[in-house]
């Protein structure tokens, strides 16, 4: 058992952040991987989180329009296997007109490919600032290898 648990911490330290962890038993053994098992009892022992220089706060968008960093918050895996998310997007609109916001956000894994694109949308008044927000899901192997989330401008 100690050399499990000895396993284990190692493996998290030499991991990189952006890394998830699944800790597997099937069959009374036991094993840590960075894919979802693929079958016996599975634990997600860490779960991969945008660093502060991934999103950047408070980006120009547009003449006189600012977004705030995006924020994500992920529901537990439901009984097929997908997690749903929610997200925001703070607009400040600095201009003396209304403004139409299309945004659209993209998952990426550590080599930089697409996993998924989701889009927010929505109208800001003059001088203001509004959250824009909505929610979406992942499957279990998509979640596990998100990166980051990058704005498509």
């Amino acid at each position: 058992m100690k050399i499990i648990v000895a396993f284990f911490l190692a493996l998290l330290l030499v991991q990189p952040a952006y890394s998830q962890m699944y800790k597997c038993e099937l069959g009374g053994k036991v094993s840590f991987q960075q894919q979802p098992c693929s079958g016996g009892k599975e634990s997600i022992l860490s779960t991969p989180v945008p660093t502060k220089s991934d999103i950047v706060p408070d980006a120009e968008y547009d003449k006189g329009v600012t977004l705030g960093a995006i924020s994500l918050r992920y529901e537990p895996v439901n009984s097929i296997g997908s997690t749903w998310f929610a997200y925001k997007v703070g607009v400040t609109n600095n201009t003396s007109e209304t403004r139409d916001i299309s945004l659209q956000y993209n998952a990426l894994d550590h080599d930089g490919f697409l996993i998924k694109s989701i889009h927010l949308r929505g109208r800001v008044s003059p001088h203001s600032y509004k959250t824009l927000s909505d929610r979406n899901y992942l499957d279990k192997a998509e979640k596990g290898r998100v990166y980051k989330w990058e704005l498509d401008k």
